[in-house]
Formats: structure tokens, C-alpha cells, sequence
């Protein structure tokens, strides 16, 4: 059930917004443990496995989860390093065919100020650098009740599935989080029941 789902869900993505040539959204929880990484952790890996090139780029600065999933060294290059200037292109910090057809920038080092860092020029500039290459970037993002990094990645993409835990989250966690991704200027391609993770 658990695979007929990402598979499902892989097929609405492709169908809704890969073929409508939109190329990012950010995978956003209304609270912590709702599941966002492991559902975009899985729907990455399921577009990359139909021949899609696929990037997940991890934006939880705060606490990172791609890295441990796929086998990342947590205080190897990331997202967190390009943001602070460590390095001059976001290319250099992208980890190439970690599976066929899936790369991934993992979070990084962590930092004293995301929020900042994720609000900047040099991340709406990475991101456009980073879709060219790629014909679609899922991107992870932190709990929206415990601060607006997700809402600020999402403005940035224009995009977001909002992910929900089954007996977890309150509908009007929910209803919130779609509302502010509104406000943010972020259109809400779908959302997800999570019964796993």
C-alpha cells in the first residue's frame, strides 16, 4: 500500500505539474512529524525511477533529515554552505546521481540565521541556476508551526504539497498552513494524508 501510494502520487505530480511545465514545489508540513521528508525523500526517488531528472534539496536548516536517509556526510557541503558564501556556485554543492536520475543538496553545516539566509537573493538565484539543470526539484522545508522557512521556500518556488499526518495533525493546522502558503504567493498543488513515517 505504502508504494502503491508514492506511485499514485507520483503519477498526479507528473500529470499536474511536471507536464504543466512547472519545475520546483517545496514539501511542507503544518506540524513536526507530519512526514514531509519521508514523502519527499520517496516521491524523489519514485520520479527518478521513471527517467525523470530528478533534484531534492534538503531546506530543514534547522534539522536536517535528507542526509541520514540517503547516506550524506551531515557536515559535508550543502545548501547551507552556498548560502553563506562558502562557495561561489550552487552546483558545487550538489551531490550528483546519488541514485539513477537523483541528485541531492543536502542541508549542510548548520548555520545561526536560515530564516535570513533562505530569504536572500542568493538563494531565489540558486534555485534558478539549480532548475536549469534539472527537470524538477522537490525541496524539504521544516514544521510551518515552528517557524516561516517553509512558507519563505515556497513563496521562492511558487509551489507547495502540503503533507499531513493521519491522527497527527489538526485540520486546522492544515487550514492555517494552506492559508499562509497563500499569503506567501504559493499555489497549493496538493496534500497528503500520511499514514507512514
Amino acid at each position: 500500500p505504502q508504494a502503491e501510494m508514492l506511485r499514485l502520487l507520483r503519477t498526479q505530480i507528473i500529470a499536474q505539474h511536471v507536464g504543466a511545465g512547472r519545475r520546483a514545489f517545496a514539501v511542507c508540513g503544518a506540524t513536526d512529524g507530519s512526514g514531509a521528508t519521508f514523502i519527499a525523500a520517496n516521491l524523489a526517488t519514485a520520479l527518478s525511477q521513471v527517467g525523470i531528472k530528478t533534484l531534492l534539496v534538503d531546506a530543514n536548516l534547522r534539522n536536517p533529515r535528507i542526509d541520514a536517509i540517503f547516506g550524506i556526510d551531515p557536515n559535508g557541503p550543502g545548501l547551507s554552505t552556498y548560502l553563506s558564501l562558502e562557495v561561489n556556485r550552487p552546483e558545487r554543492v550538489v551531490h550528483p546521481n546519488v541514485l539513477p536520475n537523483l541528485s541531492i543538496v543536502p542541508a549542510g553545516p548548520p548555520v545561526g540565521r536560515p530564516q535570513e539566509l533562505l530569504s536572500g537573493a542568493r538563494f531565489r538565484s540558486g534555485v534558478d541556476i539549480l532548475l536549469r539543470q534539472h527537470d524538477v526539484a522537490i525541496f524539504d522545508t521544516p514544521a510551518s508551526n515552528e517557524n516561516s522557512d517553509a512558507l519563505t521556500v515556497a513563496g521562492v518556488l511558487g509551489y507547495a504539497l502540503v503533507v499531513a499526518r493521519r491522527n497527527h495533525a489538526f485540520v486546522k493546522d492544515v487550514q492555517t498552513l494552506s492559508a499562509q502558503l497563500g499569503a506567501s504567493r504559493a499555489t497549493v498543488i496538493g496534500s497528503v494524508l500520511n499514514d507512514y513515517a
